[in-house]
């Protein structure tokens, strides 16, 4: 099954600057790291570029998308186009693959997701970089919505979980 997962501000901001808007420990250990360690993640070269020491994540299979055909990253598997992804997709149709950002890997591969794991962050912050708003969305539509986690940071968080109709209907 394919799944976006993303933390997103009131506005769906998910980045400001080349820099995530949050970094809340709970939701990093609690949510994203109980989703996808153990699965596949597709991220995009800017996303990893954001990574400590440019270095895959640990503990799942990093599928890099990039245009840039002599890029090597130790230990990631590379995709240079959408059709090279489905083509993966495909072969791999038994695992649960997460994407991971940044913006222009979610907007292409979005519509292509069974599912999507939303953090909902109860704030505002200064964004250039956003994730589609599935609440307005004619495709998705949600499926379950977490209690409110306070964070150490000051911050509160609920999980989202929606669902694209467009995949289940069409």
């Amino acid at each position: 099954m394919l799944r976006a997962i993303v933390a997103v501000d009131r506005r769906w901001g998910i980045g400001f600057r080349g820099e995530l808007l949050f970094s809340i420990p709970e939701d990093q250990k609690g949510v994203f790291r109980a989703h996808t360690i153990g699965h596949t993640v597709v991220l995009g070269r800017k996303t990893l570029d954001t990574f400590p020491g440019q270095k895959i994540l640990s503990g799942r299979r990093n599928l890099v998308m990039t245009r840039d055909e002599k890029l090597v990253v130790p230990g990631a598997e590379m995709i240079h186009s959408k059709s090279e992804f489905e083509d993966y997709l495909k072969a791999h149709s038994n695992e649960d693959i997460y994407v991971i950002g940044g913006e222009q890997i979610y907007s292409l591969l979005l519509p292509m997701c069974d599912e999507a794991v939303v953090t909902f962050v109860d704030d505002e912050r200064e964004a250039d970089v956003f994730f589609e708003n599935l609440d307005v969305s004619t495709s998705w539509r949600i499926d379950e919505i977490g209690p409110w986690i306070p964070s150490v940071t000051g911050l509160t968080f609920r999980v989202l979980k929606y669902r694209n109709i467009s995949k289940i209907n069409g």
